[in-house]
């Protein structure tokens, strides 16, 4: 008994000596890092020790007793930031230390070995997510498929047109090639009244600034198809090759000055499936289902400035070109090669963000972009375009010889002001955009082949009888008694140029008010104005509050509620104003001629005017409105153990003044066609969400969100017109984006041998889609927007599927099925990376050019005054390290991404058309974050990634 009795006091001796380790990472408000920072950590004893944060921001401190210690950060400008730490033996502790502006010196307990924190703080919201370096790894290096994993993660919490993408702090901007992002944040401060949009669904993406040393990375990724799996609707497996060439480098100019520049080159040699149904040259009808070449080429290249014009002042400058091509564009599903066009653009984007600290209390920025793109179209116009309704669309491609000129300009100044308690923020905005388009779509015209499922005939039948009887030269008059002839004819004539200028404007101002320790209260009032409507009252406000029930004593809680409720406008989109100048009446005239009396041949354009009563002419409704949404939503906010947190969320979204369109010849036939943009839809929408984000140690990280959501509404946007004129009510069912249940999983993981997986996993139910009878049943001229009545068993031309059994000719009183009633496939889909990084070339220094560091508290870029340069909002010069690094000067990272690593089948939304011969199956399988792509189902891409 002795000897174990002495062999365990050894034991729990030595296990008394294990030291720990504290680290964390050092960020201003914005949440962008601060390298090169004095991080003071103050031990049991009173003893301590100072160290200087990296180029990354971070910081460690190992080789501690276990014990208390107090971790302080204290940098101009910025309130003083403490928090207590409680380390254990042989533990790691992770104390990350956000900076505030100058209001009151922070002091945070952590208890064990838990960073994650929640806060009171409206940005410090855990439903949000933020992606940073490894994490970014999850996602596409395809700049297409980016912005669809961006999406899905975002989720379908954004109201009726989804989530918005800032880029700096700027709308309207080109994503950057994800190699030059240096953070995304997604769902952060929902209620905030500075941004215009809803706040569930906000995508804010920051770039890379320059450092004070010298860095870069070089990229090369490869996909063939050679690995790849064959799309499933296409017979033959096509070639298929995309190539990704990606350059970066930064670092110091001068004492005062950065620079980062990034270059990337994409080559696809794309397909495009083609599941068509046609005729054969005996007028026999097939199926066609091939694979055709569409490439296509971007170019991009950014380089970005960060320079210190004082001590005070700070100014970032980035400008973007970017050159896009593509051939065959457009063809794919329904339509033949015979459609595609060529199309190309050209942008140059400038963006210029100044930033002056006024006081120790006060920061102001200002931002300015300015974007030009050229945009040109290519196809033919010589024939008449051929559409069958959900059978193929052929002929000529309608397009002519097109271009687009736009010049967008955008202005905002924000101050931000610590008084107190209090944490003001106002500002304003103001956006212009100018266009200049020659457009000769459809300047040929347009058959359309409608079908007629009351007496049985699809819209192929209808367009194969009237093949037919041409061949037999029989009449147009004599084809339509055997069921054939087109259905309608649409053409477009006059002055193919059009322009539109329009400016829209925004004022806001926020009050975070940290009344009590554990409580927030945040108030917004917001307002904004656009042209070319009539609706000037566009006031916002917003609430917002944060209470954390268990802080007592100084002790954080690990809980906090909150709750919210905004109203969110929408702005009247200029291509709509476009399309109001255009088809005018005099400047564009646009012709719909219902069973026309030729074909194949067009007649000239001059004497189809006399064939029909009034031209068709596009308008804003006088009552236009801007659309906005009222949103309310409350949350609880849970901190684990293990680094994790879990946030429960309900919201409520209440949206009115939906755009739709209605043609008022249906009122009153003087009116001819006339298409009115109106604002009055209706949205209501339900979600309950569930976060959960873990950072169990730096080897293993999570994140994932569920949502089970019900969205009902009576349009889709400006486009929808209603089924019935007379009773928009009638419309009222599943919105488009009415998805019941939606989970999202992400992560990073370390295995042994230094091998890295990020999984991408996504799951949800299908989208609804409308079932149509496919003719224009109530005389709006529109061939896609009414739908079946509800039939009665053994009724005369009652149609049987699986949906249920329809009445194709509806009259009025009979039971209109509900919009958007069918269900459509759901979505399964994983996609992993795999990488290794291997270093060499000796182990990185910290050592920077002459005038780049030195001083107390220092080694980050100076002004002139001494004033370090650290970003609000934009960013300033802050070190990045690329993920996977070592601790070697070089490292080379090869990597292998599966999109859709199972080779599931995803599928599109089936074919909602009774006049289809495909009616209820899907013809293509699902895009974007599916999996899939226009040629392969699953795609390996293969990278190669030096970083110096």
């Amino acid at each position: 008994m002795n000897l174990r009795l002495l062999l365990f006091l050894l034991a729990f001796s030595a296990f008394g000596q294990q030291t720990g380790t504290v680290q964390g990472v050092v960020t201003d408000e914005t949440g962008a890092i601060i390298p090169a920072t004095n991080v003071r950590i103050v031990g049991p004893n009173g003893t301590g020790k100072t160290v200087q944060t990296n180029e990354s921001g971070k910081y460690t401190v190992p080789g501690l007793k276990p014990g208390k210690y107090t971790v302080s950060v204290t940098v101009p400008g910025f309130a003083v930031a403490e928090k207590t730490v409680d380390l254990g033996p042989a533990s790691t502790v992770t104390a990350d230390m956000p900076l505030r502006v100058a209001m009151e010196t922070q002091k945070i307990e952590v208890q064990g070995d838990n960073p994650t924190q929640v806060s009171t703080d409206p940005t410090a919201n855990t439903g949000a997510l933020i992606l940073r370096q490894e994490d970014l790894e999850t996602l596409s290096d395809d700049p297409d498929e980016l912005a669809s994993d961006l999406q899905a993660l975002a989720g379908p919490a954004a109201g009726p047109n989804g989530g918005q993408i800032y880029v700096d702090g700027f709308s309207g901007a080109q994503l950057p090639p994800k190699e030059s992002i240096r953070e995304i944040r997604i769902n952060q401060n929902p209620f905030s009244a500075e941004f215009d949009r809803i706040g569930f669904g906000r995508i804010e993406v920051f770039t890379k600034p320059g450092s004070d040393r010298y860095h870069g990375q070089a990229l090369f990724s490869i996909s063939d198809g050679l690995f790849n799996s064959r799309n499933p609707f296409a017979t033959n497996k096509p070639d298929f090759q995309s190539k990704l060439f990606d350059f970066n480098f930064g670092g110091p100019l001068n004492k005062r000055t950065s620079f980062f520049i990034n270059a990337d080159r994409r080559n696809v040699d794309d397909n495009a499936i083609v599941n068509a149904t046609i005729l054969d040259p005996s007028f026999n009808i097939v199926q066609l289902q091939q694979a055709y070449l569409t490439p296509n080429s971007r170019t991009s290249v950014s380089p970005r400035i960060d320079y210190a014009i004082n001590a005070n002042n700070t100014l970032v400058a980035r400008y973007n070109f970017r050159q896009a091509s593509n051939t065959n564009s457009g063809i794919g599903d329904f339509t033949l090669p015979t459609r595609g066009i060529d199309t190309g653009s050209t942008s140059h984007t400038v963006q210029l963000t100044e930033t002056a600290v006024l006081n120790p209390k006060a920061i102001n920025e200002t931002r300015l972009q300015y974007i030009r793109l050229n945009s040109t179209e290519l196809g033919d116009n010589t024939l008449p375009a051929i559409n069958v309704l959900n059978a193929f669309n052929g002929g000529g491609a309608q397009v002519g010889n097109n271009w687009t000129n736009q010049d967008r300009w955008e202005l905002h100044n924000i101050t931000s002001i610590a008084h107190g308690t209090h944490a003001f923020k106002f500002g304003g905005r103001m956006r212009r955009v100018g266009y200049e388009e020659s457009s000769g779509r459809n300047f040929g015209g347009t058959f359309s082949f409608a079908g007629n499922p009351g007496v049985d005939i699809s819209s192929i039948e209808q367009y194969q009888r009237t093949e037919v009887g041409l061949s037999q030269g029989l009449s147009l008059d004599q084809i339509r008694l055997m069921g054939g002839g087109p259905t309608q004819f649409m053409i477009a004539g006059g002055n193919p140029l059009a322009g539109v200028t329009q400016w829209d404007g925004a004022i806001f101002v926020q009050d975070d008010w940290r009344w009590k320790p554990n409580f927030t209260l945040s108030l917004g009032l917001r307002y904004e104005m656009q042209t070319n409507i009539h609706d000037w009252s566009n006031f916002a406000p917003r609430l917002g509050i944060a209470w954390a029930p268990g802080t007592r004593g100084g002790r954080t809680g690990k809980t906090v509620i909150r709750a919210g409720v905004g109203m969110f406008y929408d702005r009247v989109d200029s291509d709509l104003t476009l399309d109001t100048v255009r088809f005018n009446g005099i400047n564009q005239q646009q012709l719909i001629i219902d069973r026309p009396d030729f074909y194949p041949l067009v007649p000239p354009f001059s004497s189809l005017v006399g064939q029909t009563s009034a031209q068709t002419v596009h308008e804003f409704d006088p009552k236009l409105r801007a659309p906005y949404m009222i949103q309310s939503a409350i949350s609880i906010e849970r901190q684990l153990p293990w680094r994790s947190t879990i946030t429960t969320t309900y919201t409520n979204t209440r949206a009115l003044h939906l755009l739709r369109s209605v043609n008022l010849a249906i009122y009153d036939p003087a009116f001819g066609n006339l298409y009115q943009y109106e604002s009055t839809g209706v949205m209501n929408q339900n979600q309950f969400l569930v976060n959960f984000n873990s950072r169990v140690s730096r080897k293993l990280s999570l994140f994932s969100f569920y949502v089970l959501s019900k969205s009902l509404s009576d349009t889709d946007g400006p486009t929808t017109f209603p089924a019935d004129p007379f009773n928009y009510r009638s419309d009222y069912g599943r919105s488009f984006n009415d998805i019941r249940h939606r989970f999202v999983l992400g992560g990073n993981l370390v295995a042994p041998l230094g091998l890295r997986f990020n999984p991408f996993i996504i799951a949800q139910s299908g989208r609804p889609f409308n079932i149509i009878v496919g003719r224009d049943v109530n005389g709006d001229s529109i061939l896609t927007n009414d739908r079946p009545a509800f039939a009665q068993p053994g009724e005369a031309g009652a149609i049987d599927t699986i949906y249920g059994l329809f009445n194709p000719r509806p009259v009025r009183g009979d039971t209109i099925i509900p919009r958007n009633d069918g269900d459509g496939p759901g979505l399964f889909t994983v996609n992993l990376r795999a990488s290794r990084t291997f270093g060499f070339g000796g182990t990185r220094t910290d050592k920077r050019p002459a005038g780049m560091g030195g001083g107390d508290g220092g080694g980050g870029m100076r002004g002139g005054g001494g004033m370090r340069m650290r970003g609000f909002g934009a960013g300033g010069m802050r070190g990045i390290m690329d993920s996977g690094s070592t601790e070697q000067r070089y490292n080379l990272t090869l990597s292998v991404q599966a999109r859709n690593l199972f080779n599931t089948v995803n599928l599109a939304p089936p074919v909602g058309n009774l006049s289809s011969a495909l009616f209820g199956q899907s013809t293509q399988i699902a895009g974007g974050f599916g999996g899939g792509t226009e040629a392969n189902n699953r795609r390996l891409e293969f990278q190669l990634r030096f970083t110096f």
